[in-house]
């Protein structure tokens, strides 16, 4: 991967924050999902 763990982590959270914006929420479900599932692992 181009970038190590702590940047990965520092861009998904804020894509995290971003997909949370109402104008956004209605694509970004998928990405949710996939969100939740790296967090569970």
């Amino acid at each position: 991967m181009l970038f190590d763990d702590s940047e990965v982590r520092l861009f998904h959270e804020r894509d995290f924050l971003n997909a949370c914006s109402p104008e956004t929420c209605t694509t970004s479900t998928p990405y949710l999902l996939f969100y939740k599932k790296v967090c569970q692992e």
